[in-house]
């Protein structure tokens, strides 16, 4: 995924914006976008397209194309910050399973390591969800967490290059044409 930080906003700038109650939002697109007002008044936008790569190299995943694609986003969705300075961007790989769910598991017969994948974007949400399903994995307690449909399910694995390359730019090449079609 891939995230953008204004420069912090001064008040007037807070005021003509109109965001009173500082939560933050997040959309319905599938390359979903989201964003939220710092403690110190910046505006982070993070989402958007995601890059696919060939095997393991994963340098890719700070693309300048959608670093720029989230700030023009930022001005269209608050065209009051048609002047605003980026002062950060930052990105790191998508986790996605070829179910588009996520997994939680033991990973190995000796239950001594959990994994969790598959939060296909929505990884600032789901960690903190799977960090208080994880602790109790491990302490043994049973919730509704720990008996949710992702927790120790089968994982159905990728395809081997360079089928995994082609079907992923297949699905991105969907999932993009679906958000323009709904959300243009």
């Amino acid at each position: 995924t891939h995230i953008v930080l204004t420069e912090p906003l001064s008040q007037e700038k807070l005021t003509q914006l109109g965001w009173q109650r500082r939560f933050g939002i997040e959309d319905a697109r599938d390359f979903i976008h989201y964003y939220r007002l710092t403690p110190d008044n910046r505006l982070l936008m993070g989402g958007g397209d995601v890059s696919v790569t060939f095997g393991k190299n994963m340098e890719r995943d700070r693309n300048p194309r959608i670093f720029r694609e989230l700030e023009h986003y930022v001005v269209s969705v608050f065209p009051q910050l048609k002047n605003v300075h980026f002062t950060h961007r930052w990105g790191g790989p998508v986790s996605v399973t070829v179910d588009m769910a996520p997994a939680i598991g033991f990973l190995g017969k000796g239950r001594r390591v959990i994994f969790a994948l598959g939060y296909i974007g929505h990884g600032v949400s789901m960690t903190l969800y799977n960090g208080l399903t994880i602790a109790e994995l491990i302490t043994g307690k049973k919730s509704s967490r720990t008996s949710a449909f992702f927790v120790g399910r089968t994982i159905i694995p990728w395809p081997p290059e360079p089928i995994r390359f082609i079907l992923s730019h297949k699905i991105r090449a969907y999932m993009r044409l679906e958000d323009r079609f709904l959300y243009h």
